[in-house]
C-alpha cells in the first residue's frame, strides 16, 4: 500500500460481499513465497485487477456460509439474511448464528466455482462509500514499514535492464550481446540472465542501479516491439 487507500477499499468490497462491518474485516501481508505474487498499488491495477477477484470470492464464501447456516439453523437459504456477520432466519431473529461459530477453528476450504451471484449495485451499503482508510494511522505515526525500509539478512538489491522504450509489460527484445565484466568496477555486481531476461545484483541499492546500465549490453527488438518502441531502437550504452 503506497497511499492510495487501495487496501482499504479492497476491504469495502469483501465486507459488501459477506454483508460484514468493516471494522470486522483486515488485510494480511503476504508472502509471494506461498501465495500469488499480485504486485503492489500502483497504476490503478490494485482496484481494477484485484477487486473483482476479491468480489467473487467474498461471494464464493458467502455462499458456503449460508450454506452451513442453512443446516445449523434447518432453514432453506432462501430465508436467512446476514448482518455484519450474524446469520438470521427472517422473521425470527432469534433464530441465528455467526460466520464464526459456523466455520469454528477448522480451515475454510472451499472450491472456487465461479458460479456464486454476486451482490447488486444498487444493494451496496459499503461499496462507493467513503469509509475511514486503515492505512493512515499508521503513516500520520511514522509506524507503517515500506518495503523500502525492509532489511533481511544478506539481502542483494536488484534491477531490471530493459532495452529503452520498453516498459514492464511489452518485454519482447532479444539480447543481443552482453559482456559481464563491464561492470567489474562496481562492487559485489553480478549479472543475472534467464533467456531473454537480464537483470543486475549488487549488495548496495546504488550500486544495482549503476550496474543496470550496463554499457555493453545490446537487444535486437521482435517486430512487434518495433513498432511501439522509442526511436531509439538500439541500446548500446
Amino acid at each position: 500500500e503506497l497511499g492510495q487507500g487501495a487496501s482499504t477499499a479492497l476491504l469495502q468490497v469483501a465486507a459488501e460481499e459477506l454483508d460484514l462491518d468493516m471494522t470486522q474485516v483486515k488485510t494480511v501481508q503476504l508472502d509471494t513465497t506461498v501465495t500469488p505474487n499480485q504486485g503492489g498499488t500502483y497504476s490503478s491495477a490494485a482496484i481494477n485487477r484485484g477487486s473483482p477477484q476479491i468480489r467473487n470470492a467474498a461471494a464464493e464464501a458467502r455462499v458456503g456460509l449460508l450454506q452451513l447456516a442453512s443446516k445449523r439453523l434447518e432453514a432453506p437459504v432462501e430465508r436467512l439474511t446476514v448482518s455484519k456477520g450474524v446469520v438470521s432466519v427472517t422473521g425470527e431473529p432469534d433464530r441465528s448464528v455467526r460466520y464464526g461459530d459456523l466455520v469454528g477453528d477448522k480451515r475454510f476450504n472451499l472450491p472456487v466455482t465461479g458460479s456464486a451471484p454476486v451482490k447488486p449495485a444498487r444493494e451496496y451499503k459499503l461499496v462507493g462509500t467513503s469509509v475511514v482508510r486503515n492505512d493512515i494511522p499508521d503513516k500520520v505515526s511514522a509506524q507503517y514499514v515500506y518495503m523500502q525500509q525492509v532489511r533481511v539478512p544478506g539481502v542483494l538489491h536488484g534491477r531490471i535492464v530493459r532495452p529503452r522504450g520498453q516498459g514492464a509489460y511489452n518485454a519482447g527484445a532479444k539480447v543481443l550481446n552482453i559482456d559481464e565484466t563491464s561492470i567489474r568496477g562496481i562492487p559485489g555486481a553480478r549479472v543475472v540472465r534467464r533467456g531473454a531476461f537480464v537483470g543486475v545484483v549488487a549488495e548496495r541499492e546504488w550500486d544495482a542501479v549503476r550496474a543496470g546500465q550496463i554499457p555493453s549490453l545490446r537487444f535486437r527488438e521482435t517486430t512487434a516491439c518495433i513498432s511501439r518502441c522509442a526511436p531509439n531502437r538500439l541500446r548500446t550504452g
